[in-house]
């Protein structure tokens, strides 16, 4: 399958693209979910840097600091623009854990009353973790790219490429340093309610 639509940019307002990549938009799924994929080097075949990211509106756009996925998507183009090999599969649509928008704002009330985010969204009447990363699995592999080293925090990623015949063969922590309590509650709240592998590595 070629993708819907193929671009390289070098011009992006992130500080943390050193170096041209190129963005590639695929329709993937029974239900032909549009999956971008920035791609730097030739990954296929080889062992770079993977990230699987989910959107995150309140954080990437509007600049929200309740949690840490817009420091996780720079962090990831980061580590991968210095590498020269690397794949962020990025899901649009995947707000609040697959939960939405309107919900994840809605859990913010929630969480400043001390819930953590998998309590309010319970709250809420929603799952806490509706995400399936199968359409971003299929996107690597119609990528040629068959291993790597994951950057993230979250054990289900791992499962997920795993069981869909990609070899993890190194996790790359992406832990936020936090001084702010609110952050830390929600990093700590990450841990228990999803075993994220964050443990005390806060400063």
């Amino acid at each position: 399958m070629r993708p819907h639509a193929e671009i390289t940019i070098r011009d992006v307002p992130l500080d943390a693209f050193g170096r041209a990549c190129r963005v590639w938009v695929f329709h993937v799924g029974p239900n032909r979910t549009e999956i971008v994929a920035l791609v730097f080097g030739n990954p296929a075949g080889q062992q770079g840097l993977l990230r699987l990211h989910s959107s995150c509106l309140p954080a990437e756009v509007f600049g929200s600091a309740r949690c840490d996925c817009a420091w996780q998507l720079r962090h990831a183009v980061k580590l991968i623009s210095e590498s020269g090999c690397g794949t962020i599969v990025y899901s649009p649509g995947q707000d609040g854990r697959g939960a939405g928008i309107s919900t994840l704002l809605a859990s913010y009330e929630l969480m400043d009353r001390g819930m953590t985010s998998a309590e309010a969204f319970s709250a809420l009447g929603e799952r806490r973790e509706q995400r399936d990363y199968s359409d971003a699995v299929a996107v690597l592999h119609l990528l040629g790219i068959d291993r790597g080293a994951l950057i993230t925090n979250n054990p289900d990623k791992i499962d997920a490429l795993r069981r869909g015949g990609i070899e993890v063969a190194l996790r790359v922590p992406s832990i936020m340093p936090v001084t702010d309590e609110r952050a830390r509650a929600y990093l700590d709240g990450k841990s228990k309610d999803f075993g994220h592998l964050i443990g005390t590595e806060l400063e």
